[in-house]
């Protein structure tokens, strides 16, 4: 969403609140007058801080962490959101407040009560127009499933075709990392293992995000089940996180079938997100969270606002994938990092 109509929609909600200062309303327009502005003035800075974690105002990744529960999620890496959200509310109660008080029951002058009936009408454009409203509604259809479109050449795998000679594969999930980073006019000599990799191989640009894949948990089972994790997807086919979409037939699902050994690993709490779950419950025979690489790094080792910094759950991956290319048995290996995490990033000790 354009950072102007956010702006525009505060600066009306303003305008709002000047005209309703000291103009004239009968009782339950008063209450209504109230209501109005409280609630878009809430709606405004709800979406405020929901873009502060999201960068897309509220999306669909707000309701599922607020069903799902953030345990294992780095709250220090959020503090001064939660101040400022702590602040903000106690901003809005005492905005409504001044603006009930403000507002005149008996004075019967013509402009004034046509003053405050103005701000009334104009209130309730801006709550219509709110960002956070517009997202709601966004929200309201696709969250349901009534706006998720089937392609007609959407194919479920339950087989794959047999393969004589099995390749191994490596997986490396790049926390937030962009292409801004490739860049060497802006960040020279930062990642040139990588620039030198892209030249050497296949690299797909200009990729649209659908919805339901837009936060790290939602892409992984997006990528690994093919589905966007919205509507009854997020709900009721979770089961409260017991069991991660077990209706889906996954990627990992198929591949342990046909043999292959399955392991992932990231420096983050397995329970945050119903991560360690959607691996666990879908063909991985290893899922390792930082509670179990703690016991692979040195007990001194500097943690990171997640668990243990990037640099550390390479190596321990690097390690471990030479061990399983030395048996005989095909493998995938999966591997998340975390330190270019929003908002800030977390640089490692080394």
């Amino acid at each position: 969403m354009s950072g102007l109509l956010p702006f525009a929609n505060f600066v009306f909600l303003g305008i709002v609140i000047v005209l309703l200062i000291r103009s004239g309303l009968g009782v339950r327009a008063r209450v209504l007058a109230v209501l109005t502005v409280g609630l878009a003035l809430f709606l405004n800075l709800s979406w405020a801080m929901a873009d502060q974690f999201t960068g897309n105002g509220i999306d669909e990744s707000i309701f599922f962490h607020l069903e799902m529960g953030m345990k294992g999620a780095a709250y220090g890496e959020f503090r001064n959101q939660f101040v400022l959200g702590a602040l903000a509310i106690i901003a809005v109660g005492a905005v409504s407040v001044a603006v009930y008080k403000s507002i005149s029951t008996k004075d019967e002058k013509r402009p004034k009560r046509a003053r405050g009936m103005a701000g009334l009408v104009l209130g309730f454009f801006v709550l219509l127009t709110n960002p956070g409203a517009l997202d709601l509604f966004r929200l309201a259809g696709s969250m349901s499933g009534s706006s998720l479109i089937v392609p007609e050449d959407f194919l479920v795998v339950h087989d794959l075709p047999r393969n004589q000679n099995p390749k191994n594969f490596v997986i490396l999930y790049a926390e937030q990392y962009e292409r801004a980073f490739l860049d060497e006019s802006v960040f020279p000599g930062l990642s040139p293992n990588l620039n030198d990799l892209e030249d050497s191989s296949l690299s797909f640009t200009e990729i649209r995000q659908v919805s339901g894949t837009s936060w790290s948990i939602a892409s992984m089972t997006a990528g690994f089940c093919g589905v966007p994790l919205v509507g009854a997807a997020m709900g009721n086919s979770m089961s409260g996180l017991d069991h991660f979409l077990p209706r889906a037939n996954c990627i990992g699902d198929l591949l342990s079938s046909e043999g292959y050994r399955l392991e992932h690993v990231i420096g983050a709490s397995l329970d945050f997100a119903g991560w360690g779950k959607l691996f666990e419950n879908h063909g991985f025979a290893s899922v390792r969270g930082v509670a179990a690489l703690r016991g692979e790094v040195p007990a001194d080792t500097p943690p990171s606002p997640w668990g243990l910094h990037d640099e550390y759950v390479l190596e321990i991956a690097a390690e471990r994938i030479t061990e399983l290319s030395q048996a005989e048995q095909p493998f995938g290996f999966v591997v998340n990092t975390l330190d270019t995490h929003h908002p800030r990033g977390h640089a490692g000790p080394g």
